[in-house]
């Protein structure tokens, strides 16, 4: 993996799930809290990951 990768699992699905994480040589675009999908103390953020790097 070079710098700057996110690795989620499953990978195979559209929309992956990034739990507890930080990610550098990204920034965060059109984040939205899902607010009929919640695990406890958890709320589900969307958001797109665009690369840093290559710009």
């Amino acid at each position: 993996a070079i710098p700057g990768d996110v690795y989620t699992w499953p990978a195979h699905k559209p929309i992956m799930c990034i739990d507890n994480i930080f990610v550098k040589g990204f920034a965060v675009r059109d984040a939205r809290v899902m607010s009929d999908a919640s695990l406890s103390d958890h709320v589900l953020v969307c958001c797109t990951l665009v690369p840093l790097w290559g710009k």
